[in-house]
């Protein structure tokens, strides 16, 4: 997938249907999708086997099940076009985070204390949280693209952190990288 140019549409589609499968938010779309949609994305089956046609329904969900203010970062500090390029460690861990999480760059994120809920327990949508409580997996790949935007030149996660703090568990394989072409 290197390489291959796409649409601030379809990267956004794909998104959604990323986080369809995802058992943080998943449950977030069931309301928004056909059931026969969501069992499919559930089941593996390839974003690439979805009519282009149906990517506004997945854009759609994505605006309804995610707060208006994290997607719409994607037009803040995105571009129209997106390409998907391979990132190294490196690269991942001198990214900046998303305001919510401090601006930082990632390595210092991944240090920090969780978020915290209003009762003093780890936010559960923490994905600093949700690695920590996940066994090490020696197979572990990303599936798709995580997505990065710019602010102020600045490159800066706005998807893809739980996978990403995976695959810096055993990063053997370059990361996909949805980054503005812009």
């Amino acid at each position: 997938m290197e390489g291959r140019v796409a649409t601030v549409e379809e990267v956004k589609a794909r998104w959604a249907y990323a986080e369809v499968k995802s058992t943080r938010v998943g449950i977030s779309y069931e309301p928004c999708l056909s059931p026969g949609r969501i069992e499919r994305a559930r089941q593996g089956d390839p974003f690439e086997d979805i009519p282009r046609d149906e990517w506004p329904s997945l854009v759609s969900a994505l605006a309804q099940a995610r707060p208006s203010r994290f997607v719409e970062q994607i037009h803040i500090y995105g571009a129209d076009h997106y390409e998907c390029v391979h990132w190294r460690p490196s690269d991942l861990l001198n990214c900046l985070t998303l305001p919510i999480f401090g601006l930082v760059p990632f390595y210092r994120f991944l240090a920090m204390p969780y978020r915290m809920d209003d009762e003093g327990n780890p936010r559960r949508d923490d994905p600093r949280y949700v690695a920590a409580n996940l066994p090490y997996d020696d197979a572990f790949t990303v599936e798709g693209p995580i997505i990065v935007v710019r602010d102020k030149g600045h490159d800066m996660l706005l998807e893809g952190y739980l996978r990403s703090i995976l695959w810096l568990r055993n990063p053997g394989r370059p990361l996909a990288v949805w980054l503005p072409s812009e």
